[in-house]
């Protein structure tokens, strides 16, 4: 057996035995029978009420490749700006704020970006219709059509990735 079998049959197992659901029955009236099981869902392993963070996302791409990576695979899932408020930390990043672009990958990420436009272009508009998000964009000289993705960080920080190309 190959140590990738070995791995793919231990990631099998692992999967099957984090989504088992309790199953619970509750005692019956005296002498009659047993009602109908209740199911409780298990959580996901790592992921509780208090650390699901919007969008289920790690914050942004540590690396230009990165980055045109995960948006030539498609839309990539985003923190919902609808919930996005005042209890929120907002981190607002640049392209330029992300290392490591080599030649030729801002061309890759605009066909990556094109791609993706009906998708990235309803994302700018809720960020539009969020009033803080908005003004936290304006103050800092940048608008709701600039930003390209909203990555949760955390359970209530988000990072703003705007495109601060010219």
């Amino acid at each position: 057996m190959s140590t990738r079998t070995k791995t793919l049959g231990m990631t099998a197992l692992l999967a099957a035995s984090t989504s088992v659901a309790a199953v619970a029955q509750t005692a019956p009236e005296e002498g009659g029978p047993p009602t109908e099981p209740a199911l409780e869902a298990a959580p996901e392993v790592g992921m509780t009420p208090d650390t699901a963070a919007p969008g289920m996302t790690s914050g942004a791409p540590d690396t230009f490749s990165e980055l045109v990576s995960i948006f030539e695979e498609g839309m990539p899932e985003m923190a919902d700006p609808a919930v996005i408020d005042t209890g929120y930390v907002i981190d607002t990043l640049t392209l330029s704020d992300i290392p490591d672009q080599a030649a030729g990958e801002g061309e890759s990420l605009d066909l990556a970006l094109a791609d993706v436009e009906g998708e990235l272009a309803a994302m700018q508009d809720e960020i539009a219709a969020n009033d803080m998000l908005a003004d936290l964009l304006e103050a800092q000289g940048f608008a709701a059509e600039d930003v390209i993705g909203i990555f949760a960080a955390a359970p209530d920080r988000v990072e703003l990735l705007v495109d601060d190309r010219a």
